[in-house]
Formats: C-alpha cells, structure tokens, sequence
C-alpha cells in the first residue's frame, strides 16, 4: 500500500481497513497474505508477514497516519523475485518511479488500485499515471469512492480452481 503523503486522513484510512478485511478473508478462506507499506522506499514486517497491518507502526512508519516522501514502485523487483508465485497487487494514488526492467511475466502478475486518481488529478495527469502504473501492472482499476475501495480489492484477488 502507498503510505506517501498523498494517502494522508481519509484515503489511508480507508486503505489500511480495506488491506485488514480482505487479509481477515482470505486468511480465513485458507488464503496468504503478504504485505508492504511504500512511498520512496518499502517497509515490511519480517517475512512480509500481514500482521504489519494491524500494528501501530512498521519501523519508523506510523501506521496510524500516511506521510511518506514520494511514490517509488522501483523496489518491485525484490518482492517478484521473492515471491515468484504470488500476484501482486499495488494500492497507489499518483505517480511513481518505475523500475529499469520490467519482465512481462512479472508484469503479467501485477495489478493496481488507483485511488480517486480521477477525482484528484487533471485528465492529462490521469493518463500520465495509468501509464505509469500500466507499466508495472497488467491491469488496473480506478476507485473514486473510498467506500468501494474493499470491493475494488476483492475483484483483483485471484481465485482458487476447484478440481
């Protein structure tokens, strides 16, 4: 999730409770969860474990409140090659650095919340960002209300098949 300064008050908290009932559900349903906080940099409890979402703190990040410097998505890399069988999936609200090499397979398992993006931005600024996130994700979803935001999630959790 982005914790840059952007996803300050209501957007943050709303994420933050997003993140913690679709990691109750799938937790519940036999699911994993791993998870990151990120603005320039990315933060993580050890192990990736997702109980860092429900801490008051991740190292010298305040879970309570968003206000990291600018958005870096430059640390994917690390977390595809980590967890080479996990999709991704970025909660994010701007722009962000992008890594040098993007490998269509990781692409391909990546997808990206874009939150109140339209609402926020101008409609050039909003192509510039779907670009951006376009590159490192392989679908995106816009969500202009924060309380469609756990829905929004939802959608992009991939399935189990039963046999």
């Amino acid at each position: 999730m982005d914790w840059s300064g952007s996803m300050k008050g209501a957007p943050w908290g709303a994420a933050l409770k997003a993140a913690q009932a679709i990691t109750l559900a799938l937790r519940t349903s036999g699911g994993e969860v791993r998870a990151g906080i990120f603005s320039g940099d990315l933060w993580h409890a050890p192990g990736f474990s997702s109980y860092a979402l429900f801490a008051a703190s991740l190292g010298p990040v305040s879970m309570v409140e968003a206000n990291g410097p600018d958005t870096s998505f430059r640390w994917l890399p690390r977390i595809w090659q980590l967890f080479p069988d996990y999709r991704v999936l970025l909660l994010t609200d701007g722009y962000g650095y992008i890594p040098q090499i993007i490998l269509p397979s990781q692409k391909a398992r990546t997808a990206a919340i874009l939150l109140q993006v339209r609402r926020n931005y101008s409609p050039e600024d909003v192509m510039t960002i779907e670009t951006v996130v376009g590159a490192v994700a392989d679908r995106f979803v816009h969500v202009d209300a924060l309380e469609d935001l756990a829905a929004a999630w939802a959608t992009l959790i991939p399935r189990r098949s039963i046999a």
